[in-house]
C-alpha cells in the first residue's frame, strides 16, 4: 500500500490508523473491566458452593491458582539474589535508561551491545 501513497498520504493513513486504534483500545478496555467484573462474580460464587468449575453447554469456567511473587522490600530481595546467586528470579532485560546512562558515562557491560531503534513520532496539527 504504501508503495503507491504519497507521503502525505501516508500520514493521513497513519492518523486514521492511531484513532481507530485508540477507538478499539477505548473498547478493549470497556471489555475487559467487564470480563474481570464477570470472573470475579464467578469465582466469589464458586468459593461460595465450595467448587471449581461450572460449566453450560457453551463453555467451563475452572478457578486455578498459580503462586507469583510480589516484592514488599527491593533491598532485602536483590541482596539475597546477589548473595545466593540467584540471578535466575529475574526476568532478562535490561533497563533502558540506566543502559544509555552507562553508555553516556562511558561504562560499558559485556555481552551486551547497544542498537538503535527507529521509531516515528506523528502528531496531528
Amino acid at each position: 500500500m504504501s508503495d503507491t501513497m504519497t507521503p502525505g498520504g501516508m500520514i493521513d493513513r497513519l492518523l486514521e490508523i492511531r484513532e481507530r486504534r485508540r477507538e478499539l483500545s477505548a473498547e478493549d478496555k470497556t471489555l475487559k473491566e467487564e470480563a474481570d467484573g464477570l470472573e470475579e462474580s464467578l469465582i466469589v460464587l464458586l468459593r461460595q458452593q465450595d467448587s471449581t468449575r461450572i460449566s453450560n453447554k457453551n463453555g467451563i469456567a475452572i478457578i486455578s491458582e498459580t503462586i507469583v511473587p510480589t516484592v514488599d522490600d527491593w533491598d532485602a530481595a536483590s541482596e539475597y539474589i546477589i548473595e545466593n546467586q540467584a540471578l535466575h528470579l529475574l526476568t532478562r532485560k535490561i533497563a533502558s535508561a540506566a543502559f544509555r546512562e552507562m553508555l553516556e558515562s562511558g561504562q560499558e557491560i559485556p555481552g551486551v551491545r547497544a542498537v538503535t531503534k527507529v521509531d516515528l513520532n506523528l502528531r496531528a496539527i
